[in-house]
């Protein structure tokens, strides 16, 4: 139990170490406030300047950056995320890292919630904190051509990977929509390191090629902010989705309602008519 520990703490501290480099490298000198300070053998801030700008001693945030065992309090994080002009997601996202009891993935979907997401007209679904969508309705299935609801569940980002389908709904936008994935993934895995179930999935995950050329980038988004994609549906034509999301109370899980414009609510409405007559 104690390797498990600690390996699960090395991990939050490698994933730290390369989210603080990646920031780093973003910055210039005068992004801060400084000087440029003569040629550089690398891209961004050096690591007595982030130093500098946050108030912290060199030696100390250098282990950090290496992944070195240390302590950390929440105060000099945000200090960091200062010198460092990490937004909301990123600050949330460097903060969960410093954490030491990861958060655990569920799975049951109650019978209240599934009676309100089939009372929803728009496409709607559970998802779960290592993107398994749980449970969805039957404008969702028709949406995204999934099995019917009550169906085994199934992993949203393997899908938007490894399933032809997914690319030709998105066609030239697939590459932007799945970055956004990868780094809202990133986000949530943030509070979930050392969570099996998580780590099953992660590891499952990078074997995709595209997945971990992504994931290697430590870009980082809220998976709780709203998005706004266009599909090109074979048989609706192309529609915009705007997808808003609910924490369910009690649980870790997210409801999310997927609001289409009029037209093509009128359509979807039209769509799923003659599939069941």
């Amino acid at each position: 139990m104690a390797d498990d520990h600690e390996a699960h703490a090395r991990s939050k501290r490698t994933e730290l170490a390369a989210f603080l480099k990646s920031r780093r490298a973003r910055l210039q000198p005068s992004d801060v406030g400084l000087r440029g300070g003569g040629r550089r053998r690398v891209a961004g801030l050096r690591r007595e300047e982030v130093a500098a700008v946050a108030d912290v001693g060199l030696t100390w945030y250098t282990a950090l950056e290496t992944g070195s065992e240390i302590g950390v309090s929440e105060n000099t994080l945000e200090r960091i995320a200062d010198a460092l002009k990490l937004d909301s997601a990123e600050r949330t996202y460097l903060l969960e890292l410093a954490r030491g009891i990861p958060a655990k993935v569920e799975s049951a979907v109650s019978a209240r919630v599934r009676e309100a997401i089939d009372a929803v007209e728009a496409p709607a679904y559970v998802i779960s904190g290592d993107w398994n969508i749980l449970y969805w309705n039957v404008a969702f299935a028709a949406l995204w051509n999934a099995e019917p609801p009550g169906s085994a569940p199934f992993n949203a980002a393997e899908s938007l990977f490894i399933d032809p389908g997914s690319r030709k709904l998105y066609a030239e936008a697939w590459e932007s929509v799945a970055r956004g994935v990868v780094a809202q993934i990133r986000s949530d895995y943030a509070s979930h390191i050392g969570d099996p179930v998580f780590e099953k999935t992660m590891s499952r995950l990078l074997t995709i090629p595209d997945f971990e050329r992504f994931y290697a980038a430590n870009e980082v988004i809220s998976s709780m902010d709203e998005t706004v994609r266009t599909i090109q549906h074979p048989a609706l034509g192309p529609i915009e989705i705007v997808s808003v999301n609910f924490l369910i109370p009690g649980t870790s899980l997210t409801a999310t309602i997927e609001l289409l414009q009029e037209g093509a609510m009128d359509r979807l409405r039209s769509y799923l008519r003659a599939k069941e007559g």
